[in-house]
């Protein structure tokens, strides 16, 4: 998919509500992972990924491998992705083609 004229891939599972779930968000040229747990969130990512988000190859090394706690907002910068909200979108009786909705 394009968000904001970029193009972004995505690779999501858990639950409906989203409280719990793995996001692997495609982003530039690297890749984000979003944990939620518990209505927590942790985030990791590949050396390309921290990068572009430090602007420093040395501390994106560091970080390669691990998670941090983050908030809310900055776990939902990446888009607000509840598994639940997606799937709503995706099958939007708006969205869906003349012949879906006649063949069910």
């Amino acid at each position: 998919m394009t968000q904001g004229g970029q193009k972004t891939s995505l690779d999501i599972a858990g639950t409906a509500d989203g409280a719990n779930q793995k996001l692997v968000v495609g982003v530039g040229k690297g890749k984000a992972h979003i944990l939620t747990v518990g209505g927590k969130y942790y985030m990791s990512g590949d050396r390309d990924f921290w990068t572009e988000q430090t602007g420093d190859s040395k501390a994106a090394k560091v970080l390669v491998g691990k998670y941090v706690q983050v908030s809310a907002a900055d776990a939902k910068d990446l888009g607000d992705l509840a598994l639940g909200a997606m799937l709503k979108e995706v099958f939007a009786e708006k969205q869906r083609s003349t012949l879906e909705k006649v063949s069910g």
